[in-house]
């Protein structure tokens, strides 16, 4: 049975994007998990890639962002507070950092989002949920504010774990509670407010214990159905807004997951742009879905194509979008479920076919990879091991898994490698609980420049 809805068209606007190389914010420069223009060695040294440089780091989940040759990190001291830490990229010197109290103890603790950098400065959002600009000639914050003290505040479980979206002159925001507006635009210089959208929606499924305040989820910038605006999911509900003025544009709500983490992943409009499909997914035995997006008269309909199963249950990944690559889909599928050693054969990475839902194969435990990242880089993919800390280097095909090579990178004491990679001009930041470290893994040519 079909899912419907509609709403109406707002105007699209253009967003300017750092350079195609960087990796500027969340998921790369587009916060697709894709680098178009980046290219790796595809030959390995018995031993692993070259380490361009290894630091100690503390506890968490916070991924790098990497802009002008420079990786920025957010830190957590302890329990006493957050550290903006940046590197040069290629030597890993510490070149400057930015410390402030932020007290208190984190269900998980440590770091959970990764910096935004523009040309000027360079925004945050700490686990406590406090928000800087931060000058990046000066090193001082030009404004900053608390989202649990702005806004109404509870039940969110593991601490403010999203990214702050930059969108022309302002940063976008979601204050993360059922009564308050599902995403809120600040002035990018004064933190002012510039709009605040609707609240979220409310419903709770029965059986479920998810709850419409407590999702960890980032806003991203797409053009869906000839429209550009900013997608956002929450626990019971998938949201299209205009970035421009905060109003919904379409909503979906047949989609319900415990805890809302990773970003839908838009696929290629394959009709000019009057419709797109989007792939929903999440952890949780919630699953996955997959739903278009259409110009509808003057508004928009939303229609569920299907969700993938095995063996009657749900697939899906619980922290990292999908990543889409000529015509197929590429998801680590990590659910809660799927860590019972039984269940293990039904996980790991997994190709998909976005026609039809089929899953054309998967990795089951030979890699498992627990909840690492999956990255595209051109035409490979750098899948992370959230549980051993290797790196596989993988040739993205529907006819199978096809491992290039493979090195141990992370020591993931704690199995708990889930951070988020970056990759810009040949190298890679990956980090577990207590390393971050950068490889090198620019081909000859690019060495060679």
């Amino acid at each position: 049975m079909l899912r419907k809805t509609a709403c109406l068209a707002l105007l699209s606007v253009t967003f300017t994007h750092a350079a195609a190389d960087d990796w500027p914010q969340f998921l790369g420069p587009n916060r697709d998990a894709v680098s178009t223009e980046g290219r790796v060695a595809t030959e390995w040294p018995a031993d692993g890639p070259k380490v361009a440089w290894s630091k100690p780091v503390g506890p968490g989940f916070g991924g790098a962002a990497i802009r002008d040759g420079q990786a920025f990190f957010l830190d957590r001291n302890d329990d006493e507070g957050d550290a903006l830490r940046v590197f040069d990229l290629k030597t890993g010197k510490e070149l400057w950092r930015y410390d402030y109290k932020a007290e208190g103890k984190l269900s998980y603790h440590g770091s959970r989002s990764t910096p935004t950098v523009t040309d000027t400065h360079i925004y945050t959002v700490g686990g406590f949920g406090d928000v800087h600009c931060i000058d990046r000639k000066t090193q001082k914050p030009v404004w900053k504010l608390n989202l649990t003290k702005r806004y109404t505040f509870d039940n969110l479980k593991w601490g403010h774990a999203q990214s702050p979206l930059v969108y022309g002159d302002t940063v976008i925001l979601s204050p993360t509670h059922h009564d308050t507006p599902l995403l809120v635009a600040l002035n990018n210089k004064s933190g002012a407010v510039v709009w605040e959208s609707e609240k979220p929606n409310m419903k709770q499924e029965a059986g479920k214990d998810a709850y419409a305040s407590d999702y960890y989820s980032s806003p991203t910038l797409r053009t869906v159905a000839g429209r550009e605006g900013i997608l956002h999911i929450t626990n019971h509900q998938v949201t299209f807004v205009d970035p421009k003025t905060g109003k919904t544009i379409w909503k979906y709500t047949g989609y319900s997951i415990k805890f809302a983490i990773p970003a839908p992943t838009v696929l290629p409009s394959t009709d000019g742009g009057k419709s797109n499909r989007i792939f929903v997914t999440g952890g949780y035995d919630d699953g996955s879905v997959m739903i278009r997006v259409s110009q509808s008269g003057d508004g928009y309909r939303v229609d569920e194509l299907w969700r993938p199963m095995t063996e009657g249950k749900p697939d899906g990944s619980q922290l990292h979008p999908a990543v889409y690559y000529k015509g197929h889909l590429y998801v680590n599928i990590n659910e809660n479920s799927k860590f019972r050693r039984s269940a293990r054969l039904r996980g790991g990475l997994a190709c998909i076919n976005p026609d039809t839902g089929k899953i054309l194969w998967r990795t089951g435990d030979e890699p498992f990879l627990s909840r690492g990242n999956v990255i595209r880089v051109g035409d490979h993919l750098l899948v992370q091991d959230g549980e051993l800390g290797n790196l596989h280097l993988v040739a993205p095909s529907p006819k199978g898994f096809k491992e290039l090579a493979k090195a141990k990178v992370l020591d993931a004491l704690q199995k708990k490698a889930w951070a988020p990679m970056a990759f810009a001009d040949g190298y890679l930041i990956m980090r577990d609980q207590t390393t971050v470290k950068c490889l090198d893994l620019r081909t000859p040519k690019s060495v060679s420049r």
